[in-house]
């Protein structure tokens, strides 16, 4: 797991090495281990090369004659020696590669490759994936199980090859000036070139304010940096060629039209559990200590327990460690289920306390590692659990995102799920499932507003949002027109309708769909990789292993949500494992914050004081607007939301 960073010369003018060491510097937290640098330059024809370990030998470098350069910085994790160092070169050192990641699977493709000749230098999982690059070319992708985003400069093609795996754990972000090509971890390597211009991306905002919504395209907040989406790969020339415009290409997607059908509930619940069993071995791959994060909900605590098993089964003598975010009112705190699973597992538990005090403090820190403004405060209890978790020695992590993205885990998911019983005219199962929910719940699913969206068109949801974006009266008349002309989501909105016919499925698979590769995994991903790196440290997810991806998406919705469950065949394939009273949880909660009671109370002054600072003329907030909405919400005229916490994230971010 490390920071990745580069600058590709699209003129053969010489690239800024003082800038690329900058850049490598501003991610040293994603690598504390130890930094290395590649410059490459043609004379002659003939590729020159230069490689150093520290950034004070570059300043003896002669900038005229580099037109390509790569950095590095290194968390040892597999083969912990000075062999994984990197940038790290093939044999004949005409690849060479800097990659931030995990490929689970490389001791298998060792011995394949092996098997074909190739002689393997080192045990990282790092020489696997150049070799496959060498051996396969891009087809290597199919072959590795993992999370990556890497760039390898390929002497012989004259390319920089770039990559992000399937479902895009790990970030990769890039620019082109037109003079260079600009990539890196995290946007503010980006930010670092002279070059690079800092204009707000209208659009983008203007989706995160009204409707909460970011990382849902390969746009950021910043106009001109993008993200390479995952499942996707670039090749950038390294020849002189100033009209070159990146084109991503996707090298893997979901057939939502592939089902498995006539298994019995057990054969759907034996074959998830040996996809997931195998994931979480693959994951416990570590030369380094490996805990896991556990809130006390089904997915955490599915981790936990099967890989207690997996270690009892390997005859491990360490004592498996937890980390979990709690609170002292109830209302929010899961030690009672998380007691449960220690309980059975004989876990050693570590608990963090998230004040709001501390958030006001570390709030302009916990943001400058975001890079752009985020959700909510569910994301400060992720911090504080990572920060604990390497206080405690332990360098990587499993945690459970993922899963309500590809095992219906939301309640949302029940309107998708009784649209796609109405359109196929399943009228019984559908009264059989309402009755079941009210059953588990004692409502109905109507009463939430999320449930009816699954029913309307596309066409009629752009209405909506256009109706929404015009009622927000916090928000200037001028970046209110300028965000809907160039928001992401409303362009979406557009040609959704077409993209679910063109794609097939039903509406809870385009559902899941949508939120597994735009509205809402990608930014618990995002959430996920920055908080882990801020303190060093590996964050792998289990559930997101492309095998029961695949799996999950090839069912029938009744695998998914059945009898007023959701997670249906997790729960199944779960008996016996987890403790019963978490395995028959209807509720969810996660690692939630009292976000309502901070802004109200503890962070009500620095709220209030942030609003005051807004200027008369700010080109993204009406100030007396926002000031009067903020108002109403806090004295309880309006109903709470996410909303007050996007306004002080955005505005920090603004100064930031």
């Amino acid at each position: 797991m490390c920071g990745i960073s580069g600058i590709i010369s699209l003129n053969e003018s010489p690239v800024n090495i003082k800038t690329m060491v900058a850049m490598n510097n501003l991610v040293k937290h994603r690598g504390p281990d130890g930094e290395g640098y590649l410059l490459a330059g043609k004379k002659q024809g003939n590729w020159r090369l230069a490689e150093a370990r520290d950034a004070s030998v570059l300043d003896h470098a002669k900038a005229a004659e580099w037109t390509a350069a790569l950095a590095h910085r290194r968390l040892a994790i597999i083969d912990l020696t000075p062999a994984g160092c990197q940038p790290m070169a093939s044999a004949d050192r005409k690849l060479w590669i800097v990659y931030n990641g995990e490929v689970y699977n490389y001791l298998e493709l060792r011995q394949e490759l092996e098997a074909k000749g190739y002689k393997i230098r080192s045990n990282t999982d790092t020489e696997i994936i150049l070799t496959a690059y060498q051996e396969w070319g891009v087809d290597c992708l199919q072959r590795f199980n993992g999370m990556w985003s890497f760039a390898i400069l390929d002497l012989n093609q004259n390319i920089l090859f770039c990559a992000r795996d399937r479902v895009g754990v790990k970030p990769f972000y890039y620019y082109c000036t037109g003079s260079c090509f600009l990539f890196g971890s995290e946007i503010k390597q980006i930010l670092a070139h002279p070059d690079v211009i800092r204009t707000t991306n209208k659009g983008v905002l203007f989706d995160y304010l009204v409707h909460g919504y970011l990382d849902h395209s390969d746009q950021t907040f910043y106009q001109g940096i993008k993200q390479l989406p995952g499942g996707h790969y670039l090749s950038v020339p390294l020849c002189s060629d100033k009209n070159w415009q990146p084109q991503p290409i996707r090298y893997w997607d979901i057939n939502l039209n592939h089902k498995i059908t006539g298994w019995s509930d057990q054969q759907y619940a034996d074959r998830f559990l040996e996809l997931f069993e195998d994931s979480i071995r693959l994951r416990l791959r570590s030369d380094v200590p490996v805990g896991s994060c556990l809130s006390g909900g089904l997915d955490s605590s599915g981790i936990v327990c099967v890989m207690n098993n997996l270690l009892r089964k390997e005859n491990k003598e360490d004592i498996q460690q937890t980390f979990s975010s709690c609170f002292e009112d109830q209302k929010y705190d899961e030690r009672r289920y998380i007691d449960q699973v220690a309980a059975a597992t004989k876990i050693a538990s570590h608990y963090t306390f998230p004040k709001g005090e501390r958030l006001v403090d570390e709030l302009d820190k916990v943001l400058w590692h975001q890079d752009e403004p985020f959700g909510s405060t569910s994301i400060y209890a992720q911090w504080n659990v990572f920060r604990l978790a390497r206080e405690n020695g332990v360098t990587v992590m499993l945690d459970g995102q993922g899963a309500d993205e590809i095992l219906a885990g939301y309640h949302s998911y029940y309107g998708a799920y009784y649209a796609s019983l109405v359109r196929q005219g399943k009228w019984l199962r559908l009264f059989n499932e309402l009755t079941s929910y009210y059953r588990r719940y004692q409502s109905w699913p109507g009463q939430k507003s999320t449930f009816y969206s699954a029913f309307l068109s596309g066409r009629m949801k752009q209405q909506l949002y256009l109706k929404r974006a015009a009622a927000t009266k916090w928000l200037t008349q001028e970046f209110q027109e300028e965000g809907v002309k160039t928001s992401p989501y409303s362009q979406y909105l557009k040609i959704v309708d077409e993209l679910h016919q063109k794609k097939g499925g039903t509406y809870l698979d385009w559902n899941l769909y949508e939120m597994f590769f735009s509205t809402c995994l990608p930014a618990l991903l995002h959430y996920e990789d920055r908080n882990a790196m801020a303190f060093s440290l590996e964050a792998r997810v289990p559930f997101l292993d492309y095998r029961l991806v695949e799996f999950l998406f090839s069912l029938p919705d009744e695998q998914k949500i059945q009898q007023g469950w959701t997670k249906y065949i997790y729960r199944n394939a779960m008996r016996n494992i987890l403790p019963e009273p978490i395995r028959l949880r209807p509720d969810k909660m996660g690692f939630v914050t009292p976000e309502e009671n901070w802004i109200k109370n503890s962070i009500k002054p620095y709220c209030l004081e942030l609003c005051q600072q807004v200027a008369e003329q700010d080109e993204v907030f009406d100030k007396s607007g926002l000031q009067g909405a903020f108002q109403g919400i806090l004295s309880g005229q309006q109903g709470f939301s996410f909303l007050p916490w996007r306004w002080i994230n955005t505005m920090l971010w603004k100064r930031i």
